[in-house]
């Protein structure tokens, strides 16, 4: 009987290990796709905020949507290590431009060569969000964020694809047809939260480097 429970005991720990390795498996996986990996551009190096993530929001913006941008900056402070997310007031104290409003608007509102507005908008004319990273190596120096609230009315809508874009501008701009509940789904969803995966790679990029 002892000899029974032993080898019970011996079976649990061996699928508990390997349930823990395949999981452990699964995350680099999907880290990779999406990290390692630009929508438009193929394999890249992968990049991460190393200062404070400061955001500066301006355009049209519903009290129902300041809101959720609060809650996922909370849910982003809740995962990332040693950098802070946080709003502030004057544009030239952020590192991340976050506009909402029409893809016009946008353009307009930003201090670059017509050549570049051009370019951005061949990306706004099929999107109702974007984000555009700025790096240098494996540091990203600043971000723009696009919410077009003109065409995209649905309050549902407008909460994810500003949950969507503003995490792919820290550092996630690959896109996945792998898990339908995933915020870096490829496919049109209206997924509003982090999933379980998600969190995880969250986690995984902003590991403390101390």
């Amino acid at each position: 009987m002892k000899k029974l429970n032993y080898l019970l005991i011996i079976l649990i720990t061996l699928l508990y290990n390997s349930s823990i390795y395949s999981q452990t498996e699964e995350v680099e996986s999907y880290y990779n796709e999406i990290c390692a990996n630009a929508e438009h551009n193929g394999e890249k190096t992968p990049s991460r905020y190393k200062k404070d993530i400061k955001i500066y929001q301006t355009g049209d913006i519903s009290d129902e949507l300041l809101s959720e941008l609060n809650r996922i900056i909370v849910e982003l402070n809740d995962l990332i290590e040693d950098v802070d997310v946080r709003l502030v007031n004057h544009i030239d104290s952020s590192n991340i431009y976050l506009f909402f409003g029409g893809g016009e608007e946008f353009l307009n509102s930003l201090d670059e060569p017509q050549r570049t507005k051009d370019w951005r908008s061949l990306f706004i004319k099929n999107n109702w969000g974007c984000f555009w990273i700025l790096e240098s190596g494996t540091s990203i120096i600043s971000s723009k964020v696009f919410i077009d609230t003109d065409r995209c009315k649905q309050l549902v809508r407008r909460k994810h694809l500003l949950r969507e874009e503003l995490t792919q501008s820290l550092g996630f701009p690959n896109d996945s047809y792998e898990y339908e509940d995933s915020i870096f789904q490829q496919k049109w969803t209206e997924v509003t939260e982090y999933s379980d995966l998600d969190r995880e790679i969250i986690k995984l990029h902003y590991l403390s480097q101390k």
